[in-house]
């Protein structure tokens, strides 16, 4: 996350959005008579952090030049602010944007947004998983019900009440060569061995293939493609196409609920690292069945 640093090493971890002046009321408090109750505004604007003088009687400086009152003036890294005649100067010493996080109100511990997806308790304990749809709107995921969250609200999750920190500005691309990925752009060709102990999967978009790395949640992937091309030979629409029930899931894998999470968690941030935008849409939710939400799809 992005940090204000001093030369004398006091660090402050930058919000997307921070007030700084005199003010107790502040996110960055400067106690200096020289600076205004509410001098600065410091935002993260899509693409880079932006610093705005407030009007201050003293000014704003980066990199010693004083900047225009009202005028958001972008920051890259390393470049030093000035509040008014305050010393010590401030250095953005990381301008990564700010991360999506949860914090837990009884502890203080957080869990940060990685790979588009957020996973409350726990990665290994993946109960609830917050991210962001194709339309940019924030929501959360359980088993059984996909409901719209928003920054500031407070989710139970195992007996332990978590406050979303959520950061609707920061664009939630990856960027794959010359171009983000999407579900809709792929298609997944698996290649099974004739007992099924192995599965190989490859992704196959425009501009190229990827060879993914083996892993044992492919099988999941193939027991819903399988069911996905199944209903969709017998002539079903395409929207009824692919669903299975959990339980069935469950028998079919050998397996049981916390596995089966930990399972569909780890093929969402596989695809995620691989580039693709939208990873939790790769397997669907409907109540209590799920279907693989990728439509192009090889079983050799």
């Amino acid at each position: 996350m992005a940090t204000l640093a001093t030369s004398d090493g006091v660090r402050f971890v930058v919000e997307a959005d921070i007030l700084i002046g005199r003010a107790d009321q502040c996110d960055l408090s400067v106690d200096h008579p020289g600076v205004s109750k509410q001098h600065a505004r410091l935002r993260w604007t899509k693409s880079a952090w932006h610093l705005r003088d407030l009007g201050s009687q003293n000014g704003t400086f980066v990199n010693r030049r004083r900047i225009a009152p009202g005028v958001e003036v972008p920051l890259r890294r390393n470049d030093v602010i000035g509040v008014g005649v305050a010393d010590p100067l401030w250095v953005l010493e990381d301008a990564t944007p700010p991360l999506s996080r949860a914090v837990d109100e009884s502890t203080g511990e957080e869990r940060l947004l990685e790979h588009g997806l957020l996973l409350l308790p726990s990665a290994d304990e993946p109960l609830l998983t917050v991210f962001q749809d194709a339309a940019g709107v924030w929501k959360a995921e359980t088993e059984s019900v996909v409901f719209p969250v928003r920054d500031g609200q407070t989710v139970t999750v195992a007996g332990r009440e978590w406050t979303l920190v959520i950061n609707p500005e920061v664009e939630r691309t990856v960027e794959t060569g010359a171009r983000s990925l999407n579900i809709r752009d792929l298609e997944l060709q698996f290649t099974v061995s004739q007992a099924e102990e192995r599965v190989e999967l490859e992704v196959v978009h425009a501009v190229g293939s990827m060879a993914v790395p083996e892993r044992k949640f492919h099988y999941l992937l193939l027991l819903l493609a399988r069911q996905r091309l199944e209903d969709r030979a017998a002539g079903h629409e395409e929207r009824e196409c692919g669903w299975l029930e959990r339980s069935d899931l469950y028998r079919m894998l050998r397996t049981d609920r916390e596995s089966f999470n930990k399972d569909v968690s780890r093929a969402r941030r596989q695809f995620s690292k691989l580039g693709v935008a939208d990873a939790r849409d790769l397997i669907d939710v409907w109540g209590d069945s799920r279907r693989i939400g990728v439509e192009r799809l090889l079983v050799r």
